[in-house]
Parts: structure tokens; sequence; C-alpha cells
């Protein structure tokens, strides 16, 4: 899911917005042990665009945005006649600002 929200003035190419999405991801893998895996990502952000001339061929955007997510991961494998399993849970976090 995703939403984008911008504010256009008068002058053409001069703007303000936000955008946010998240997405949600299961992974279940064809092999002997039925491995899986979940991912759960989510985005927001903001930007400004500021034109330079009257037909905004020189524009210039800056944005900044935060980027979360979650993974957990339970892969299984068969070895001879032996099933060993590994797990792992991954968070993070993540924000830049660009030009």
């Amino acid at each position: 899911m995703a939403y984008v929200h911008e504010d256009e003035t008068v002058r053409l190419g001069e703007g303000t917005g936000w955008y946010a999405g998240i997405v949600n991801n299961t992974f279940k893998f064809k092999d002997i042990g039925n491995s899986k895996e979940e991912q759960l990502q989510g985005k927001v952000g903001i930007f400004k665009s500021i034109p330079f001339d009257h037909n905004n061929s020189l524009n210039w955007t800056i944005s900044g945005d935060i980027f979360a997510g979650y993974n957990k991961i339970n892969r299984r494998f068969l070895v001879v006649d032996e099933v060993f399993s590994a797990k792992r849970k991954i968070s993070y976090l993540w924000s830049r600002s660009k030009e």
C-alpha cells in the first residue's frame, strides 16, 4: 500500500509533499524442510521541489525519508535423516536525505 500527497503552487514545478508505504511479504520455499520467511517493511518521507526557470527545465528536489523493517526467517535443512533449524529475527531502521 502506498500514499503520495503533493501540493503544487501556481509556479510550474514548485511544490511540497509527503509519501508513505508499507509492504508485507511471506515466502514459503519448496525445499525439503518447508522453510519460510516473513518481511514487513515501511517507509515515510517528505520532499520539496524548487524550479529555477519558467518552463521547469531546471528543477531541484530535496527529500528525506525513514525506512524501517522486520524480517523473521526460519530455515530448515535435512541432512541424511536429521532436520536442522536456523531461525533469525532482524529489525532495522534507516534514514536519509537526498538532493
